[in-house]
């Protein structure tokens, strides 16, 4: 029992077979895959965020009480530090250790929906941090073999980003916001959809590869691509249906 909604987020798993979900409850629980709990850690927040899971076994989540954390394996805190506020976004981290996390900034800095920020996974320092001009509230960054980390959001823009500094390599405009994490090949190119319902598949060097596909009203969920290429993703039909996509 989760206590509230595990809502805009998902389960994930550690080497050792830890489960670990954020709720509505304030909690972040860990998890047997026997179902009994092991700790939770709670806050004064939601964690609406999917966590990710360092390879020390760190566990990091934002929250929507305004903070980021890190927290040990066994659920105590390691450090946590203010980005902004609301936040359901997923983490990203790179081949260094590198964590990237978005949210909403714009109770740190007024003209900031959102952000995009690399922490130190030691001490919660922040390496850089970028604004964008509204919301990033769902979905997260996407970080590629080669460093570039990939974010869309509510401005209708899909930005690859230099993880080393924050600096824009390139922007692809959208034909609405968007609030899903992207998803990225063997090749380097990017897979996601939009509130339009549209899909599209973007090149590393920001071009479109594919004519864009119409899949419905609106796509919220993150596309998964399968051993074989197949690319799966949900898109809502706007008659209160829903469907499953196989491309």
């Amino acid at each position: 029992d989760t206590g509230s909604n595990p809502r805009y987020n998902g389960a994930v798993f550690s080497q050792d077979g830890t489960i670990y979900i954020g709720s509505q409850s304030n909690k972040m629980i860990a998890v047997t895959l026997e179902g009994n709990e092991i700790w939770n850690f709670e806050v004064g927040g939601d964690f609406n965020a999917t966590p990710a899971i360092g390879a020390d076994g760190t566990i990091y989540v934002g929250n929507t009480d305004d903070n980021f954390y890190a927290l040990n394996p066994d659920g105590s805190l390691k450090w946590s530090s203010e980005y902004g506020s609301w936040t359901a976004c997923a983490t990203a981290i790179g081949p260094n250790g590198t964590v990237y996390f978005s949210g909403e900034g714009n109770n740190l800095d007024p003209t900031a929906g959102g952000v995009l920020i690399a922490y130190d996974p030691d001490n919660g320092n922040e390496l850089w941090r970028v604004s964008r001009s509204d919301k990033v509230s769902r979905g997260g960054p996407a970080i590629s073999p080669d460093g570039v980390l990939y974010l869309v959001g509510e401005d209708g823009l899909l930005i690859a980003y230099d993880s080393a500094n924050g600096s824009e390599l390139w922007t692809y405009e959208l034909n609405a916001g968007s609030l899903v994490t992207p998803a990225i090949d063997n090749e380097g190119n990017i897979y996601f959809g939009d509130e339009s319902g549209s899909f599209y598949v973007i090149s590393p060097e920001g071009e479109r590869v594919w004519n864009t596909i119409s899949l419905g009203d609106r796509v919220w969920s993150s596309a998964t691509i399968g051993d074989d290429g197949t690319i799966y993703v949900g898109a809502d039909q706007g008659d209160e249906t829903s469907k499953l996509f196989a491309i």
